[in-house]
């Protein structure tokens, strides 16, 4: 298997890492400007995880592919991670860490 496939293929359990931990502070309650900032991440990012997906799928060797599928995987971390403090910033249920919060920023 070659690097662009792998990472083509471990980006997407890791978007779903990402959308669960989203839906998780959606179900705690957020405000609606983070809602709709995390639907638009989620706009945002689908085409570049499935296209990075398909390219990779069909040329196996194209680091095209992994570079699409990791910018995709970016733009929804940013949009998850904005939405979850969101959360946890109105609610005391969600568990926040100060480590995260910083890397959070930098990111």
């Amino acid at each position: 298997m070659a690097w662009a496939r792998a990472v083509s293929i471990a980006v997407l359990p890791l978007a779903a890492v990402s959308l669960s931990l989203a839906a998780w502070a959606l179900t705690s309650g957020v405000d609606a400007p983070a809602a709709r900032w995390l639907g638009l991440c989620i706009f945002m990012s689908l085409p570049a995880l499935v296209l990075g997906h398909l390219i990779t799928r069909r040329l196996p060797r194209q680091g095209v592919g992994a570079l699409l599928g990791c910018a995709g995987l970016v733009i929804l971390a940013v949009g998850c991670t904005d939405t979850y403090l969101a959360a946890a910033k109105a609610s005391s249920a969600l568990p926040v860490n100060g480590l995260w919060i910083s890397l959070a920023q930098g990111a």
